[in-house]
């Protein structure tokens, strides 16, 4: 009897270490460690990303335009909030003609990135990221959402993780025309 709950007690023990591994690789939802921005050092977000129409997308090549990179993942609710807030803020305000928008779904496949698409109605480029090399490279903890907000005018790139408003990224960006 003794043995059996031991036996249960190690099982638990191990899946409890099993789930925090996976953690480790996987991105996180934590919003309630939103970070202030931080200034990159660099002038333009180097690095390409496939595009779930099938083209390659180089960051580099949008010098003049504003830039929002956004990181996200399927299970972040945190993303889809912001998304969802963006998606609302183009409706009413329209495209933004100075800026480029582009959301990479972290650890995911093409199949269940275009559902992520489609069911939150997002209308810019949207892509996926080989081995989430980009996403390593500049988020921080590896958390979602991490948003890389490029200002050409001054030559700044910041990095942003967890919740944060349009008018964040403006004060960033710079303003937006529509």
């Amino acid at each position: 009897m003794a043995s059996l709950k031991r036996m249960k007690i190690f099982a638990l023990v191990g899946a409890v270490f099993a789930l925090q591994a996976c953690g480790l690789t996987l991105p996180k939802d934590e919003a309630a460690r939103t970070t202030p921005s931080q200034n990159l050092g660099q002038r333009t977000i180097e690095g390409r990303f496939t595009s779930l129409d099938g083209g390659t997308i180089d960051l580099s090549a949008e010098s003049g335009r504003i830039q929002v990179l956004m990181f996200v993942s399927e299970t972040c609710s945190v993303c889809r909030e912001e998304t969802q807030t963006l998606v609302s803020d183009r409706a009413a305000r329209g495209v933004p003609v100075n800026a480029a928008f582009y959301s990479v779904v972290v650890g995911s496949v093409a199949e269940d990135a275009d559902d992520w698409r489609r069911d939150l109605g997002v209308n810019w480029t949207v892509g996926l990221d080989s081995g989430d090399a980009l996403f390593r490279s500049y988020c921080p903890g590896l958390q979602t959402p991490c948003t890389l907000l490029r200002n050409p005018v001054e030559g700044t790139l910041s990095a942003l993780t967890g919740r944060h408003s349009i008018a964040d990224w403006e004060r960033l960006t710079g303003p937006w025309t529509f």
